[in-house]
């Protein structure tokens, strides 16, 4: 294990210890984000994890379906799992339920993060992940999840597999001993910065956020970078200012916006 970790010309001390694990899986399912032709895998693939797990009241599933969250029931069978999953992506569907964005699912998401432990347990998504279209709320949707799983002590697996790189996910056949690796987190001067982390051979990317900040929502970043590319083109206009103005606080350190917005308002 790596002792230090280097984040562009910067090092800090990497605080290595033993980590413990426990079978305890916390499974999402993502309804609006499957095939129809996932689902007798994705019920077979639930239904071995329930085996797997000790203690069955361990196991958690929550369907996502617009943006509704249905927790399944608990259960101690395979067929009680199958008739509760059936149910949940079934039962009393309306067909005007709008699938969220991509941007607003990653909200959902990181909202439901298992609580903190003092073990590490595994978190699973169930569905064809979406990416956010801008490559800077994708580069921060990545790094908000990076932290979130070392605060929640969770390891993220991905079903089906898919051509997922820019996520800090873990293959799900895991074997050999674990260490937990902690290092302190950069503070930003200002707002928020997504910096890549090197840790030996990984790279991974990090927030660094100054004192005090309070993190915006992905679909709210997502919506202020739209303003600030709308307020490029010809017909932008005072409402295009206005989002500028008003989301300014969600990235303040992000100059190209506060230059296209004084440009509007001259």
């Amino acid at each position: 294990m790596p002792e230090t970790v280097r984040s562009g010309t910067s090092e800090t001390t990497v605080r290595v210890s033993p980590a413990r694990t426990q079978s305890a899986p916390n499974a999402v399912v993502l309804a609006d984000w499957l095939e129809e032709a996932d689902l007798p895998e994705l019920t077979s693939w639930l239904k071995q994890r329930l085996a797997q797990t000790p203690r069955k009241e361990d196991f958690a599933v929550t369907v996502i379906r617009g943006t509704e969250m249905i927790p399944i029931p608990p259960v101690r069978t395979a067929a009680a799992l199958e008739r509760e999953l059936a149910l949940a992506l079934g039962e009393n569907r309306s067909p005007d339920v709008a699938r969220p964005s991509p941007e607003e699912l990653w909200d959902l998401l990181l909202g439901m993060a298992p609580e903190p432990g003092e073990a590490w347990r595994e978190w699973h998504w169930a569905g064809r992940i979406p990416a956010p279209g801008d490559e800077r709320v994708r580069n921060y949707a990545a790094a908000r999840l990076f932290s979130l799983l070392g605060e929640s002590r969770v390891f993220l697996t991905l079903w089906p597999e898919q051509e997922a790189d820019w996520l800090p996910a873990t293959p799900e056949a895991r074997s050999g001993k674990w260490l937990e690796a902690e290092w302190d987190a950069a503070a930003a001067p200002q707002g928020f910065e997504v910096r890549p982390a090197e840790l030996g051979e990984q790279l991974w990317p990090v927030l660094a956020v100054a004192p005090g900040f309070r993190l915006p929502g992905v679909a709210a970043l997502a919506g202020f970078l739209e303003a600030v590319r709308q307020a490029a083109e010809e017909s932008a206009g005072a409402p295009v200012l206005q989002r500028i103005q008003q989301g300014r606080e969600l990235y303040p350190n992000y100059v190209p916006a506060l230059e296209a917005g004084a440009g509007l308002a001259e």
